[in-house]
């Protein structure tokens, strides 16, 4: 994932060569954040990995070795800018990948 945090109540990350990242307090009470990176990959790609149970937890073992004394207890893969275009719609997205929200 690339994603790195600073102490309890960071609002932002840095990410490596995975994409960007961001990460936000999930509540006023605990140390339970959520952060959130892009993946940019080709479309056939981010849909092997988010229709299969493997790319989730190949997603998830990349965030918690990347930052150590973390546990990850819930991870949700999405496509962007992989969308099928009509021949009215030519409009080309300028990135492609998946969208990896972790809590």
């Amino acid at each position: 994932a690339g994603a790195t945090t600073a102490a309890a109540g960071a609002t932002t990350t840095k990410a490596g060569s995975a994409g960007k990242a961001t990460t936000t307090k999930a509540g006023s009470t605990g140390t339970e954040y959520t952060t959130t990176s892009n993946f940019n990959m080709p479309c056939n790609s981010a849909n092997q990995m988010v229709n299969g149970k493997a790319g989730t937890e190949a997603a998830q073992k990349a965030l918690q070795d990347t930052m150590k004394n973390v546990t990850v207890t819930d991870t949700k893969l999405a496509k962007y800018g992989c969308r099928r275009l009509t021949s009215n719609n030519r409009r080309l997205q300028s990135s492609k990948g998946i969208k990896a929200d972790f809590t």
